[in-house]
């Protein structure tokens, strides 16, 4: 019944031609599977553009965490520079004591030779000195020895001689 419909709204509006009703369905049917293809490759595209919109808006997420990231890590290597700067100075500060250090050290060597070279002198003159120290008390001995013989005729003459140079003075 459809058909015949069309046919007669054909007729009316195309009253000089003649239209093959059997191409004109055929043209409708082929038309309405190219659609009903059209429909379901606009249905495809409206997933495949729901798809992307999902995957553009999980990269604007990703894009805006690894934004956050880097800012982050922009902080802490500005910290770590800053640390840097510190111990770099702190080295600085050290080799510098370290320098200071070593010339003491030097000064120091020198000093301690020069202070061996003074003891080794020291050390000749306290063996000088012993070995007279040992000479005198030798003497000291013998002079005792002797004072012990001479005993109270030695302090007789000692006064003796010490009124003879009262006399004299």
């Amino acid at each position: 019944m459809l058909i015949s419909w069309c046919r007669k709204i054909f007729y009316i509006l195309f009253p000089f031609e003649v239209i093959d009703m059997e191409e004109l369905i055929r043209m409708v049917r082929e038309n309405s599977r190219r659609l009903d293809n059209l429909e379901l490759m606009l249905r495809q595209v409206m997933v495949a553009i729901k798809e992307v919109h999902d995957d553009v808006k999980e990269n604007r997420q990703a894009t805006e965490e690894n934004r956050k990231a880097i800012e982050n890590l922009s902080l802490k290597v500005e910290k770590l520079d800053t640390r840097v700067g510190r111990v770099e100075e702190r080295l600085e500060r050290l080799e510098a004591r370290m320098e200071d250090v070593e010339d003491r050290v030097e000064r120091l060597d020198l000093r301690v030779g020069n202070v061996e070279e003074r003891m080794g002198k020291l050390e000749e003159r306290v063996e000088k000195l012993d070995s007279r120290l040992e000479a005198m008390d030798l003497r000291f001995e013998a002079l005792d020895r002797k004072v012990e013989v001479l005993g109270p005729e030695w302090v007789k003459l000692k006064w003796e001689v010490e009124a003879l140079k009262a006399q004299t003075g």
